[in-house]
């Protein structure tokens, strides 16, 4: 069996997103988003409803990683069971495609989210700061 990154989460970046300079930054950022995911989903259907292919779509032009329907799907799933999104058939260029919606309890939970990674975000960086702060490196921050 190959190790590695598996097929889901192949790395394939448009141009206009980040460029890594080795694999170690991959693993560490695929690693970083797939654990964020639920939280990215929600955000993306904050702004409008979206069925999952356009969901996919969109993590991939943002972040520059291709998460496939056979991580996105089960997820969107768990996500409507839990209540926080809503799917319904619509018809969208000539055929029907599942589109999900945001729902008040989904929104709920994705602010709470926010702030616990924001708070979280913070702490590391601040804690960073307080470990060198008698150090010339940090003359930037």
């Amino acid at each position: 069996m190959k190790k590695g990154i598996p097929k889901s989460f192949e790395f394939h970046p448009p141009p206009e997103v980040w460029e890594l300079p080795n694999k170690k930054i991959k693993k560490a950022q695929i690693k970083l988003l797939r654990g964020l995911l639920d939280l990215i989903i929600l955000q993306l259907l904050r702004s409008q409803p979206m069925h999952s292919y356009r969901i996919i779509m969109q993590i991939r032009k943002n972040f520059g990683i291709y998460f496939g329907s056979s991580t996105i799907y089960p997820l969107m799933n768990r996500m409507e069971e839990e209540g926080y999104i809503k799917s319904e058939w619509k018809m969208e260029g000539g055929r029907y495609r599942k589109v999900y919606n945001l729902t008040s309890e989904g929104q709920d939970f994705l602010t709470l989210t926010e702030d616990l990674v924001k708070r979280i975000s913070q702490k590391i960086v601040k804690e960073e700061k307080d470990k060198y702060s008698d150090s010339d490196n940090l003359k930037d921050w």
